[in-house]
């Protein structure tokens, strides 16, 4: 296991390394990662809560980051569509309780904006 301050492991022989894929023959990223600014470790957390890291490219990891950061804003909006209900129901009840002393309050010296010239 992967402990903070440990170099980080070479990948494999297979990956070629996307910043050199314009040139006439592409390297591998097993000879360029101790020097490389995208190799790199991200540890993040399941939704079990174990830690889980990632040690490879950076540019490997941002389709799946970019998934979670979707699914997160996603469960952000719902969070927020469900405060908005709760805070909506109180002001249901007391437009309503408003309504009913208007009414029983009509026969009264009360002037309703609606009957003004």
């Amino acid at each position: 296991m992967y402990k903070p301050g440990d170099p980080l492991p070479p990948p494999n022989d297979a990956i070629i390394c996307p910043m050199t894929l314009g040139r006439r023959k592409p390297v591998s990223c097993k000879s360029l990662h101790e020097n490389c600014p995208k190799y790199v470790m991200i540890s993040f957390t399941t939704e079990s809560g174990e830690a889980n890291p990632y040690i490879g490219c950076a540019d490997g990891i941002l389709p799946a980051l970019l998934v979670d950061v979707s699914n997160r804003m996603n469960q952000m909006g719902a969070a927020t569509e469900s405060l908005r209900n709760e805070v909506v129901k109180p002001m249901e009840v007391i437009a309503s309780i408003f309504e009913q002393q208007a009414q029983r309050s009509s026969g009264s010296s009360v002037v309703r904006t609606d009957e003004l010239p």
